[in-house]
């Protein structure tokens, strides 16, 4: 009975959890409850990515990705937080992101974003206009910081999804991965593909952050909240790879300079 009660309770909180973050005004905006039951496994995956990998992390290892000494204080304080604490604060950052995309679909136009001016740490910070809030992103590396100049776009999406900034306040490449040496490349198997990127420093990429190509999407993390891509693709037997972009995967950086996951999932919707 009590295992019943706290499951009623459990899922009278999800829904009052989304229900914080839709606007009343339009009764499209409302998430439906496969939606919120999806969102919630999701939210699930990555609190174990967060426990089992990023809270793991040593301060050296946080510090080549960008931290700060403060930052890395504060990342150990979400990590001794519950696990149930830890879902709560993800799955909110899901609901954000899933109701804006929505938004954005429902209007059919991206939303401005104000960028402020480049630092001299080769960064910027940028401001993203939600219905209730504003996101405030800070520390999101440029162009020349992640060494993607020039920065080519060959994708059949937006050139914007380029420009430092302008969609969901980030920006992409489909540059050729340095490390690999090539963008597109023939394996005969899986396996061959799978040797070739791990043995550059790849990872299959985890299950929420693969887009349904889980098992044949690999990513090599770069710092700053960013990464390269590499998948396979079995009808064509052809290795692919492209960068720098957002990097999906729960990460230190993107998460405390308030990036990830709201916006990289924005900017990963569109481009």
């Amino acid at each position: 009975m009590k295992k019943l009660l706290a499951l009623l309770i459990g899922l009278f909180l999800l829904v009052a959890t989304a229900n914080n973050f839709i606007s009343a005004e339009s009764p499209k905006e409302r998430l439906d409850k496969q939606i919120l039951v999806i969102l919630d496994s999701q939210a699930t995956l990555i609190v174990k990515d967060f426990e089992e990998r990023l809270c793991k992390m040593s301060d050296e290892e946080m510090l080549k990705d960008g931290l700060t000494k403060e930052e890395i204080k504060k990342v150990k304080i979400f990590c001794s937080l519950p696990k149930e604490r830890k879902k709560e604060i993800i799955l909110n950052k899901l609901i954000t992101a899933e109701i804006e995309r929505k938004r954005i679909c429902l209007l059919s136009k991206f939303i401005t974003s104000q960028v402020s001016p480049m630092s001299s740490s080769g960064t910027y910070s940028c401001d993203y206009q939600l219905p209730r809030r504003v996101i405030h992103a800070t520390g999101i590396p440029t162009h020349s910081k992640l060494g993607a100049i020039p920065c080519s776009w060959t994708d059949p999406t937006p050139q914007l999804c380029k420009e430092e900034g302008e969609i969901a306040c980030l920006w992409g490449c489909t540059n050729a991965d340095p490390k690999l040496g090539w963008k597109k490349r023939a394996f005969n198997t899986l396996n061959d593909f799978v040797e070739e990127v791990t043995s550059k420093g790849y990872h299959k990429t985890a299950k929420y952050a693969a887009y349904g190509s889980y098992g044949y999407d690999y990513t090599r993390g770069i710092g700053y909240g960013y990464r390269y891509e590499s998948w396979w693709n079995k009808n064509t037997k052809m290795g692919y790879s492209e960068g720098p972009e957002p990097n999906p995967e729960a990460n230190w950086y993107g998460f405390s300079h308030g990036f990830w996951p709201e916006l990289t999932f924005l900017w990963h919707d569109t481009c």
